[in-house]
């Protein structure tokens, strides 16, 4: 082979061998720059909480104030006179000012009126009767005539034209006096008191605990009791006999008499003897009371002709006379 042809292969050979090593096109340089890297997105910022509505405020209620206890009024405070001027200056007060009428009264024992012909004979154990009912209506006047026992239980005041008042009075404590009794005339005043009235004036003692038992509708019937039927009332003469005593008494006074004050009716009380009745229908029941209240109770028949009026007032009577002498057994 020439020269020239071995240079030619050689020059081939080798290139062929610098292929082989890698004698191609360059590698592209490594890039070191970073690629870039996708911005993550901040979380969202917590939104911050919504305040909670505040409560509404509760309407205001109006609360009323508490009742103020009414102060129990005072005890009465008996006048202690020392003449008849006080004893009038005491009743001119109380004819004029409620407080001072309730200050010469008693509450345990009551004040009596005596009036037949008008406004009635009563003994009244309710404080508001003390003021309100017609027969404690009394006035003393400037000129009327006044004068007293040497007591002063016994005082008048009588108008110069006619008519005036008796004031009757009871021991208190120590030297006081207490109101017991006013009387009413009409006419003339006399100078000393019928038979009526001084009985009337001279009884009252357990008025007010008759009163009292009558009008607690829990008060059971005393052990020593007499009920009195008339027969007039035409009850069953079988169901209530005409006068009972012991347990009788009291089963009759809670079927017949009990229902009668659970009501709470009006009472009329006198005196002399001590008695409370009350008028439901055709019948009256009359409750009697001794020294420490109801002894006694009649159901008698209102209105009737005089001839049975008057056999009833008998009949009435004789029990009366025998529950006084205490006829019922122990």
């Amino acid at each position: 082979m020439s020269r020239a042809a071995r240079v030619r292969a050689f020059t081939f050979s080798l290139a062929l061998a610098l292929a082989g090593c890698g004698g191609g096109a360059a590698e592209t340089a490594d890039d070191t720059t970073p690629a870039p890297v996708a911005a993550q997105e901040a979380p969202p910022e917590a939104a911050d909480p919504e305040p909670e509505p505040e409560p509404e405020p509760e309407p205001e209620t109006e609360t009323e104030p508490a009742p103020v206890a009414e102060a129990a009024p005072p005890p009465p405070r008996p006048i202690v006179p020392e003449s008849a001027d006080d004893v009038r200056a005491a009743l001119v007060a109380a004819s004029n000012n409620v407080e001072g009428l309730r200050r010469l009264i008693e509450p345990a024992w009551g004040v009596g009126s005596y009036d037949p012909g008008h406004t009635g004979v009563e003994h009244h154990c309710e404080a508001d009767a003390f003021t309100s009912h017609s027969g404690m209506g009394f006035v003393v006047h400037e000129d009327d005539r006044f004068a007293c026992d040497r007591a002063l239980r016994r005082c008048t005041a009588a108008d110069p034209h006619g008519g005036g008042f008796v004031f009757h009075f009871r021991d208190g404590p120590g030297d006081a006096v207490w109101l017991d009794t006013i009387v009413h005339h009409r006419d003339a005043v006399p100078s000393r008191d019928a038979r009526a009235v001084q009985s009337f004036v001279g009884a009252g003692d357990g008025v007010c605990a008759l009163y009292r038992d009558a009008t607690d509708v829990n008060e059971e019937p005393p052990e020593r009791l007499s009920v009195f039927v008339a027969h007039q009332t035409g009850l069953v003469p079988d169901t209530v006999a005409d006068h009972l005593c012991g347990d009788e008494a009291r089963a009759a006074f809670r079927e017949r008499v009990a229902a009668y004050l659970a009501s709470r009716p009006t009472l009329t009380c006198t005196r002399a003897p001590n008695r409370c009745s009350l008028v439901r229908g055709d019948e009256e029941v009359t409750l009697y009371g001794g020294p420490d209240g109801l002894i006694g109770v009649a159901i008698t028949r209102p209105g009737m002709h005089a001839h049975l009026e008057r056999a009833q007032r008998r009949e009435l009577d004789a029990w009366r006379r025998a529950i006084e002498g205490s006829s019922c057994e122990e």
